[in-house]
C-alpha cells in the first residue's frame, strides 16, 4: 500500500502518525510529570502546615493553664494580684556634665 503512494503522501501520514504519536504519548507524559512536581509541592507544604498547626495546638494547650495566664498577665500588662506592691526600677538620672555611668571623663551624647 505504501508503494503505491506519492512522495507528499507519504509525508502527510508521517505527519499524521508523528501527531498522533505526539498526542498519545509524549503531551500526556509532559502532563503527568508537571502533576507529579505539583505534588510533591503540595506534600512539602502540607508537611509545613502540620508542623505550624502542632506547635500552635501546643501553644493553645499551655494558653489554657492559670501559670500561663499569670505570667503573660504580668509580663504584657503589669498586672498584679491584690495585695502586691509593684516595684518600678528607674534608671539613674544623667546631667549634660557628666556620661551615663556619672563619671566626667565618660563620653555624653546629646542630640544634634
Amino acid at each position: 500500500m505504501l508503494a503505491r503512494l506519492s512522495y507528499r503522501a507519504r509525508w502527510v501520514v508521517a505527519a499524521v502518525l508523528g501527531l498522533a504519536f505526539l498526542l498519545v504519548f509524549v503531551f500526556p507524559t509532559r502532563s503527568l510529570l508537571a502533576q507529579r512536581t505539583e505534588l510533591g509541592d503540595a506534600k512539602r507544604e502540607l508537611e509545613i502546615i502540620d508542623e505550624q498547626n502542632r506547635r500552635l495546638e501546643l501553644q493553645r494547650q499551655r494558653l489554657q493553664t492559670a501559670d500561663e495566664i499569670e505570667e503573660l498577665a504580668r509580663a504584657l500588662y503589669l498586672m498584679i494580684w491584690p495585695g502586691e506592691t509593684p516595684y518600678v526600677v528607674v534608671p539613674p538620672a544623667t546631667d549634660a556634665t557628666t556620661g551615663p555611668s556619672g563619671n566626667p571623663s565618660a563620653p555624653t551624647t546629646t542630640a544634634p
